[in-house]
């Protein structure tokens, strides 16, 4: 941790003494990296702006997310809390074939120190199973998108994924995946979305070098619609469904601070998840908004098939505060099974 602690502090004063530190004197206190390096430089290339984002969960602690965007479309992403977190990776958009199709691509590395409880629904609902351990992860992944219309996109999607962990006996999963994704995406707004669909199917076949390959089915369905003035509906779900010898470390989880919040991500996990929530946002007053949610998930797997006693139910509120440039800042606190709970902080909507 620790030398993973130094690289990002390292990173962020490079990246500071690379520029003019400007504050915003608008109300939302962002840091804005404004480089000065003539245009016929070849430094001008990189010329970019750099954000931060606050956030807080049960998992990561309180901690900071930041983006340097270029006009390139390429952004370095980066994010350290406080319960030893760190990330550090690059993502881009790149329009192609005359804006037919889209080459989109990801790669970052992370480290978290977390707890495990086991597979699937009785050992997650067992406190005393709880244990800790060590991830680092490193993940490539791109998709070739074709735009069908307006709204329609679908394309074939390639990715790498390598996971290692410390404690629990220790051990690595390396995996090779391909398949193909589809999206329906008729969405007012990506960040805070007040009307219309997204439906996302995406299926993925996977190749473990150290044993047999897996397979992966991912469904998502969220609707927004205005109900009344200031009142947005929102209804969210997914699905995740493996099968094949898949290995634990890439297992469905329920948790996390967009579903099934007030549920410590990880602490229930099998082949098949589903989470189901719908949402009540209503705008109060000049800046302010608050929402509330009710919501349920299920784990199961090969041995242990659905059962609706199994259930996990959800509920839950929060503060909105929309400040100026659009930015949405969440404070939310959610309700679980058996007490367990989980207050959330961050930027824009869960879903």
């Amino acid at each position: 941790m620790g030398k993973g602690m130094k690289f990002f502090l390292v990173l962020l004063l490079c990246l500071f003494s690379a520029g003019q530190l400007v504050v915003a004197q608008d109300s939302t206190h962002v840091i804005r990296v404004r480089d000065i390096t003539p245009r016929e430089n070849f430094l001008s290339k990189l010329k970019g702006e750099l954000t931060f984002a606050p956030h807080y969960s049960a998992e990561l602690g309180a901690g900071a997310a930041f983006a340097y965007v270029t006009p390139a479309d390429v952004t370095v992403v980066g994010d350290i809390a406080s319960q030893g977190y760190v990330l550090l990776g690059i993502l881009g958009k790149h329009p192609v074939c005359g804006g037919k199709w889209s080459v989109d691509y990801k790669a970052y590395y992370a480290y978290a120190p977390t707890d495990f409880w086991g597979v699937g629904y009785i050992n997650g609902s067992n406190s005393g199973n709880r244990g800790e351990y060590d991830r680092k992860r490193f993940l490539l992944q791109t998709q070739a998108i074709r735009h069908v219309g307006k709204h329609f996109h679908a394309g074939p999607a390639v990715s790498w994924d390598w996971i290692q962990w410390e404690g629990l006996q220790g051990g690595r999963t390396s995996a090779l995946g391909y398949g193909a994704v589809a999206f329906y995406d008729t969405r007012d707004n990506i960040a805070s979305p007040s009307s219309g669909l997204y439906i996302k199917a995406q299926q993925c076949n996977y190749t473990d070098f150290s044993a047999k390959p897996f397979y992966g089915t991912t469904l998502q369905f969220n609707a927004f619609r205005e109900v009344w003035s200031g009142g947005v509906l929102a209804v969210d779900f997914l699905g995740q469904f493996t099968y094949g010898v898949v290995p634990w470390t890439m297992l469905p989880t329920i948790g996390g601070t967009e579903r099934m919040r007030g549920y410590f991500r990880g602490r229930y996990m099998d082949n098949n998840a589903v989470s189901g929530q719908v949402e009540l946002r209503q705008h109060i007053w000049e800046m302010i908004g608050g929402a509330v949610w009710v919501a349920g998930a299920n784990v199961w797997g090969k041995g242990t098939p659905f059962n609706l006693h199994n259930s996990l139910p959800g509920a839950g509120a929060g503060l909105r505060l929309k400040l100026q440039g659009g930015t949405l800042l969440r404070f939310d606190f959610g309700f679980g099974k058996d007490g367990q709970n989980g207050f959330v902080f961050g930027i824009n909507e869960a879903f």
